[in-house]
C-alpha cells in the first residue's frame, strides 16, 4: 500500500505471497502525475509479475478536460514505456489499472505491440469501467484494463459495478497458456 498525490495511491490485494514489490516513478516523463507499482506474486502457476498503473488523466495542467483530451495521450504513452522498461522479461506479466484511455489509446497500443492483450474485451467488449456525472448526463467509457502476455490465458474477466469510485473494478482469472 502506498499513499501518494491525492488520487495516486496504490494497493494490491493478493491471495499469493508477494515475493517482491517496487514503487515506481515515471522517470523523466514530463507531465506524469502518478506512480506505479511492480509486484512479483507466487501463484499456483509459479511467479507472475504485475504492474499496477494509474496513467495521466485526460486533464490539462490548467484543469481543462478539452485541452487534456488532446495534450495527454503522449504522456500516457511515455509513462507506460518508462514502466515497461523496468519489467523482468523472464516472468509472465500482467499490466493492469487505470489507463485513463480506451482500447485504442497510445499506452494500450504500446502494450499490444509488445505482445500483451487486454482481457476485458475478450469477455465483455462493451463494458464500461468508468462513469462521470455531468450537468448534461453521465458519460461512460472503458478506461481501465487488465493486459497480459502470451504465457497467460484469461478464462474470465468482468466488471463489478460496485463501489463509490468513478471507476469500477475489473476481475480476471488466468491460467497458464498451453
Amino acid at each position: 500500500l502506498c499513499h501518494c498525490c491525492g488520487a495516486g495511491g496504490l494497493a494490491i490485494l493478493s491471495k499469493g505471497e508477494l515475493v517482491a514489490s517496487d514503487y515506481l516513478k515515471a522517470r523523466d516523463v514530463r507531465g506524469s502525475w502518478f506512480p506505479a507499482s511492480r509486484h512479483v506474486v507466487q501463484t499456483p502457476l509459479g511467479q507472475v509479475q504485475t504492474l499496477n498503473v494509474h496513467l495521466r488523466p485526460q486533464i490539462s495542467n490548467s484543469g481543462s478536460v478539452i485541452r487534456g483530451y488532446f495534450s495527454t495521450p503522449s504522456v500516457r504513452r511515455k509513462e507506460i514505456d518508462a514502466y515497461f522498461d523496468r519489467l523482468d522479461d523472464s516472468l509472465p506479466t500482467i499490466v493492469a489499472g487505470d489507463f485513463n484511455e480506451n482500447k485504442d489509446g497510445k499506452a494500450v497500443h504500446f502494450l499490444r505491440k509488445r505482445g500483451l492483450r487486454s482481457a476485458l474485451p475478450e469477455f465483455e467488449p462493451d463494458a464500461d469501467t468508468w462513469r462521470w456525472k455531468t450537468s448534461i448526463g453521465t458519460v461512460h467509457s472503458q478506461l481501465d484494463h487488465i493486459t497480459y502476455d502470451a504465457r497467460l490465458d484469461p478464462i474470465q474477466a468482468t466488471v463489478l459495478k460496485e463501489g463509490r469510485s468513478d471507476h469500477w473494478p475489473i476481475i480476471a482469472t488466468f491460467v497458464q497458456a498451453e
